[in-house]
C-alpha cells in the first residue's frame, strides 16, 4: 500500500549584515550566500510543509521509492494507485516464465530486444538471436 504525505521542511533566511548586504561564505571556491534557520517563539526552527504530496512506495525490486505527487491530493492518490499496478505486474511479469527467459524486468519489451540488453540470450554472439526472440515474444503476447 502507497503512503500519501506532504514532506516538511525547515524554514530558512539569508543572513544579512548591520548595513543589509548578504554575507557570502566561500566553500570549496564557490561563493555562496550563507544560510540559517528561522527560529518560532519557542526557540525551535519553524516546520513547513510542501505544497506538493509526495508518494511513498515499493517497486517490484521491493525497493521503496519516493516520487513527488502533484498538489491535489486525489490526484496524488490516483497516481499512487497506477505506480502501485505498475509495479505489481512488473512483479508479475518477473515471475513468469517468459519474463524470466525474457528477462524483461523494466522498459517496454521491444526496446530492449532492440536494444539487446539484459538478456544473455541477445547480448553475445549470436546475430540471429533477437529475430528468434522476437518472434517467439510475438507468440508469447497473443
Amino acid at each position: 500500500m502507497a503512503r500519501i504525505f506532504r514532506a516538511t521542511y525547515t524554514k530558512m533566511r539569508t543572513v544579512r549584515d548591520q548595513k543589509g548586504r548578504v554575507v557570502y561564505d566561500t566553500k570549496n571556491g564557490k561563493k555562496a550566500a550563507r544560510r540559517e534557520n528561522v527560529l518560532g517563539k519557542n526557540g525551535k526552527p519553524v516546520l513547513c510543509e510542501a505544497r506538493k504530496w509526495y508518494i511513498a512506495y515499493r517497486d517490484a525490486d521491493g525497493i521503496v521509492r519516493r516520487v513527488a505527487g502533484f498538489t491535489d491530493k486525489k490526484a496524488t492518490e490516483q497516481e499512487a494507485a497506477r505506480l502501485e499496478r505498475e509495479a505489481g505486474r512488473r512483479k508479475s511479469l518477473e515471475s513468469s516464465s517468459a519474463g524470466r527467459i525474457l528477462g524483461c524486468v523494466s522498459g517496454p519489451l521491444a526496446q530492449r530486444l532492440e536494444q539487446g540488453t539484459h538478456n544473455p540470450l541477445v547480448a553475445g554472439s549470436n546475430p540471429a538471436g533477437p529475430i528468434l526472440l522476437g518472434s517467439a515474444l510475438a507468440a508469447v503476447e497473443v
